[in-house]
């Protein structure tokens, strides 16, 4: 069975929240994605998650440009940063 790009995203995301609420990971990042209309076409499933695992979200435009990371994977690229305030 093939997967669809937004709903490999959407079940990547999920599993971010559930690391990030799990304490397992400070904060995790979405998928890069391409553009900014691409990327906001995820909040509204991104509101559900965080409210599933009690969990945030920044809505990231600059790109990270990091050592953990190629250029080519982040490079004018957008993303959104999954984070908690509190313990779960």
């Amino acid at each position: 069975m093939k997967i669809d790009k937004f709903s490999y995203h959407l079940g990547a995301a999920d599993c971010f929240c559930e690391m990030v609420c799990a304490g397992v990971k400070r904060i995790a990042l979405s998928h890069p994605c391409d553009t900014k209309d691409e990327r906001d076409g995820f909040l509204p499933e991104f509101d559900t998650l965080c409210g599933k695992y009690g969990v945030r979200y920044y809505v990231e435009d600059e790109a990270f440009l990091t050592d953990l990371f190629p250029l080519s994977l982040n490079q004018g690229k957008y993303n959104v940063i999954f984070f908690r305030m509190r313990p779960c």
